[in-house]
């Protein structure tokens, strides 16, 4: 809760164990508040619509759960004319279709009145619901049931015991919804949301007017050339009606906030009238009893940070008046100065076409309507798209300053239906573009190949063996090592056409551990790399160092069991120990035990006998044997190295 001058009087964060969200809140007559939303806490599997009433001072009066086994949301919330609620979601619990758009009507208790679910086979939703004067309510969102399109703009008419009086679908060819209704002062709707069917751009924020009985008066796309939305949406005092949104085609971040003024007619300094398809459409309407729940969630009083903020604000167009003269905008009749209306001039040049990685310069012109000054103004870059097939998919090739021209390596994809597009934004926020071509591309795409072969202890040096149709670019090459990564040509040279030398750098001391010699990256003179599944799988060697040389055991006395005593001295046992690397075994180190007329003990150093031929070490254990005793080495005890292990 925020004071007048935005600082935070009170938080509070409501919910349980797991994800619990709240999308719309409204005050209440008592002064208190409700949020709608949705909660996983309770819901078990999926989601239930979620719906608190607070007290002024933030206290939890009660709370709701509403919904069925699989997700329903909470979107949208107001209070009615009899101290209850109204909230508009989506169910996928109940419905004639995968999602349906759900109302639920609450008393001011909590207690649920009625609920209907709306929909066709399909996805439907509803974003946003209000009470209508005769007492009913008004709910908007999207449909992919009904309409002319993927998804169209949903509006649906309920009477106030939740009949349906009649529903529309607005839209075109492609995706378009509606996240925001208001009824205006002559009984209709206004709905804001986003259109993919029409505008200047990807998105464009979208503003439909429709009359009491659903038909359309006008509609409006706003936008440039990326990613506009209306969210929500107001009728001023005028008659007019402001949208609020998010813009990725003006501002100074990758989203910024949209907020547009429109006159009472929809008319701005900014969008186009559009005709989109009306679709008078009969949904399923499904009478639901969802199940309620009376939740008790936690209620945490929590102090979050609270930050000062001056945000950038830009001007995208000022208010306007419409001069008969058509198409130019006035500030007002005693500012008559020109206010640009017009999209920019552009034409595209494509390069001729040639080989793949080789270098190419896209050129363009550009004259914008805005006088003066007769060209496109700062800040507002040029974009570069290019399109392989013809124009049916486009690749970013990247933004570029008003010069005139753009340096560019033809990609590594063959075609003979290269494109360019360009497009360009005037200081008004007014985006044109212009295509060229076609072009083709050749040459190697191949990308190349190759495995790798060396020591698995403490290599001198590691192969390569490379292939290419090309030949590498040796710059690309880069090599991983225990001691980090080395580039061409540092140890490593080329012994002929396909073979790499590589010397590895080795750790100094350490125990006995595995490594790895990898060829990280290694591309063509076309641009075209190894791939990643080829390195790690036939360009990466693994070896262990220190080598590890384990020492040879093996039983001297007696050689055939307990009855070829007869050839060794005094009953003994004796083992022999080679180190194949010729170093002094440690003695200290043996570890021998014995079980002598079923009691099992360990042999006591000193009563070993050590003794040294060449380079064997003989270890004799003394004593008086059966058929019925043991006597064996400890092999783990015996080691020339940490982790290097004598095997028995």
């Amino acid at each position: 809760k925020f004071s007048s001058a935005g600082d935070v009087e009170w938080s509070r964060a409501v919910g349980g164990w797991n994800d619990d969200y709240g999308f719309s809140v409204v005050q209440t007559t008592d002064g208190g508040y409700a949020v709608a939303g949705h909660n996983t806490t309770s819901a078990g599997y999926g989601a239930d619509l979620f719906l608190v009433k607070f007290s002024s001072a933030g206290a939890v009066e009660w709370s709701r759960t509403v919904g069925g086994f699989s997700i329903d949301y909470g979107y949208s919330i107001v209070q009615t004319s009899d101290g209850g609620y109204a909230v508009a979601g989506r169910t996928d619990s109940f419905g004639a279709g995968s999602a349906d758009l759900f109302l639920v009507k609450f008393s001011s208790t909590g207690s649920v009145e009625w609920s209907r679910a709306v929909g066709g086979t399909s996805g439907d939703g509803g974003w946003s619901v209000v009470q209508t004067a005769d007492g009913g309510y008004a709910v908007a969102g999207c449909t992919a049931n009904f309409g002319a399109g993927l998804d169209d703009l949903f509006l649906v008419k309920f009477s106030s015991t939740g009949t349906v009086e009649w529903s529309r679908a607005v839209g075109g060819t492609d995706y378009d919804g509606g996240y925001s209704v208001v009824q205006t002062a002559d009984g209709g709707y206004a709905v804001a949301g986003y259109t993919h069917s029409f505008g200047a751009g990807d998105y464009d924020l979208f503003l439909v007017k429709f009359s009491s009985a659903g038909d359309v008066e006008w509609s409006r796309a706003v936008g440039g050339w990326n990613i506009d939305r209306g969210e929500s949406v107001v009728q001023t005092t005028d008659g007019g009606y402001a949208v609020a949104g998010a813009t990725e085609s003006f501002g100074a971040g990758f989203y910024d906030l949209f907020l547009v003024k429109f006159d009472s007619d929809g008319n701005s300094c900014i969008g186009d009238s559009v005709s989109p398809t009306v679709t008078v459409v009969t949904p399923t309407v499904t009478d639901v009893s969802p199940t309620v729940t009376d939740t008790t969630p936690t209620v945490t009083d929590v102090s979050p940070t609270i930050t000062t903020v001056s945000p950038t604000v830009t001007n995208i167009c000022d208010g306007f008046l419409v001069c008969p003269y058509g198409g130019v905008y006035a500030a007002g009749e005693s500012d008559p100065g020109p206010v640009d209306t017009y999209e920019p001039r552009i034409t595209a040049t494509c390069p001729p076409g040639g080989e793949v990685g080789a270098s190419a310069t896209i050129n363009w012109s550009v004259i914008d309507s805005f006088i003066p000054p007769l060209t496109l103004a700062p800040p507002y870059s040029i974009e570069l798209w290019f399109s392989p097939d013809g124009g049916s998919s486009w690749d970013f090739i990247g933004a570029s300053d008003n010069t005139g021209s753009f340096n560019w390596a033809y990609p590594s994809e063959l075609t003979t239906n290269g494109m360019i597009a360009i497009c360009a934004t005037d200081s008004f926020g007014h985006t044109a573009c212009d295509t060229c071509g076609t072009f083709a591309i050749t040459g190697d795409t191949i990308s190349p190949w190759g495995y790798a072969y060396g020591d698995t202890c403490s290599p001198d040096s590691i192969i390569f063996i490379l292939h290419d149709n090309g030949g590498f670019d040796y710059s690309t090459i880069w090599i991983q090592d225990p001691l980090g990564v080395l580039t061409y040509p540092d140890s490593m040279y080329w012994a002929d056409e396909t073979t790499l030398v590589f010397y590895p750098r080795l750790p100094d001391s350490l125990p006995y551990t595995p490594f790895v010699v990898r060829l990280s990256l290694a591309c063509d003179s076309s641009g075209n790399c190894i791939s990643e599944s080829i390195i790690e799988d036939d360009l990466t060697v693994w070896f262990y160092h220190p080598c590890c040389y384990p020492l040879d055991v093996w039983l001297e006395c007696p050689p055939e069991g307990w009855s070829g005593f007869s050839s060794c001295t005094d009953q003994t046992v004796a083992f022999g120990i080679r180190d194949t690397t010729g170093q002094e075994i440690d003695t200290t180190r043996i570890f021998i035990r014995r079980s002598v007329n079923g009691i099992e003990s360990d042999v006591p150093l000193d009563s070993m006998i050590f003794s040294r031929s060449s380079d064997t070490l003989w270890v004799i254990v003394p004593g008086t044997y059966s058929e019925l005793d043991s006597v064996w080495i400890i092999m783990d005890s015996l080691f020339t190295l940490p982790g290097c292990r004598t095997e028995p």
